[in-house]
């Protein structure tokens, strides 16, 4: 028997390499007809070491099922065929293919124009990081229909923006004076109706006075400079009847232009996404919303009436009417229900809560940026450490040369992650040549 026709099961006691998970991706893909396997794809978790695997499935299956639409869990979440071997299908994700397509026009580990198997640790950052592309939008939304302002974005997931009356009776919220995040000690906080699930924005100041003060302006006309969007988007697991949902993050700013990273003079990321302080969509807020909705710290409008402040609307009583029924009321439990809905999913997605979610998805983006050693590069190469590093040796005594930085594995260096993205494919074909050596 040929090694590509050994069964799924006989493969599971192979360690994982990228030439293992490819042939377990073509037994698995083989049970569909082919004129389906355009939408078949598999995600490998085989480049993080044995012991980090795990919680970089955890990380992949919350990221993909928060990047779909799908409604159904079981259709929306990675199953996996091997314990390092995910698969997906782009029907079930409603993913376009031809977005699938473009999204991995520039990925840095296969020769293969479109690769049946994509690392997914590469995938995770794709989708968590703006700054890295559009892959996050592109699949959610489909690439004719990306968003380039807040208002579309929530028109795309049904989040009414209209406003007066019979509108802002539906709209509450309040302004927090000690937010994790601002800087500023003025934070406006808003809830949406929306067709299910909830829908909640922010509002920051890069300086409080008059004409940004949203304490003196608790109508909400106030001048801005940037938002945080978070939409609860419905899903339900088949098996358990549970219903919940999954969050989908924006950042905008003050003219509601949708942006990848919000400046760090406006708010700061204490939880160092990709160990920087920027708050970049969505990952900064995987990792900051590891609960779902995060409590408000203070009310500070009904905090100031508390402290003896007459608030004076000068006669407009349906003005005090509709600012005190948006600010006075308390948002806790809103946010308490929300969060249990945001929980349940997370679970059934992820097998964990999403306080453990949270910070696999953390561990395993940490762990793709850290600098790699001879045994990473190796284990990403799919070889033995010994023979990655004879490798090296036997290039240095041929015509041709080695990068310096991979030269220097062999050495006790290290090697960024963008250094070997850059040189993943002359390594790949350093080591084949020494395998191929006479």
């Amino acid at each position: 028997m040929t090694r590509a026709m050994l069964p799924i099961a006989m493969l599971l006691a192979v360690a994982a390499t990228p030439a293992t998970e490819a042939e377990a991706a073509l037994a698995h893909r083989r049970q569909f007809p082919p004129e389906e396997w355009g939408y078949h794809y598999y995600l490998s978790c085989a480049a993080a070491a044995p012991e980090h695997q795990a919680d970089l499935a955890v990380a992949v299956k919350l990221m993909v099922a928060s990047s779909s639409l799908q409604p159904i869990v079981e259709r929306c979440t990675p199953q996996h065929v091997t314990p390092t071997l995910l698969h997906i299908d782009l029907r079930d994700l409603q993913w376009n293919p031809g977005d699938w397509k473009q999204v991995l026009a520039d990925y840095p580990y296969s020769d293969a124009q479109l690769p049946l198997v994509v690392r997914a640790d590469w995938l995770l950052l794709q989708l968590s990081d703006q700054t890295e592309g559009d892959a996050y939008f592109r699949l959610l939304f489909g690439g004719d229909r990306l968003p380039k302002q807040r208002d579309d974005w929530l028109d795309l997931l049904k989040v009414s923006r209209e406003r007066g009356e019979g509108f802002d009776a539906l709209r509450f919220g309040l302004i927090e004076s000690e937010s994790g995040v601002a800087k500023q000690p003025a934070r406006w906080m808003e809830n949406h109706p929306t067709l299910g699930g909830y829908a909640w924005g922010t509002r920051d100041v890069l300086e409080v006075r008059r004409g940004t003060d949203p304490l003196e302006n608790p109508d909400g006309g106030f001048r801005h400079d940037g938002e945080e969007w978070i939409v609860g988007i419905p899903k339900v697991d088949i098996a358990s009847g549970d219903r919940g949902t999954l969050q989908v993050y924006a950042l905008a700013n003050g003219a509601g232009r949708l942006v990848e990273e919000a400046p760090v003079d406006l708010v700061e990321d204490s939880t160092l996404f990709r160990r920087q302080r920027a708050v970049r969509n969505p990952g900064s807020c995987v990792q900051c919303h590891a609960a779902g909705l995060n409590a408000p710290s203070t009310n500070d409008f009904r905090q100031l009436i508390a402290d003896g402040v007459d608030v004076v609307f000068l006669g407009d009583k349906a003005k005090q009417d509709q600012i005190e029924a948006f600010h006075l009321g308390r948002v806790e439990r809103s946010l308490e229900r929300a969060n249990e809905d945001f929980q349940a999913i997370v679970r059934r997605v992820t097998g964990v809560d999403s306080a453990a979610a949270s910070k696999a998805f953390k561990a395993a983006v940490n762990r793709h940026d850290a600098p790699l050693d001879l045994a990473a590069t190796a284990r990403e190469l799919g070889a033995a450490p010994d023979d990655w590093k004879r490798a090296i040796g036997y290039a240095s005594t041929q015509t041709s040369t080695l990068p310096a930085r991979v030269a220097g594995l062999a050495h006790g260096r290290t090697i960024t992650r963008s250094a070997w993205e850059d040189t993943y494919h002359e390594a790949r074909q350093r080591l084949h040549a020494w395998e191929l050596r006479d």
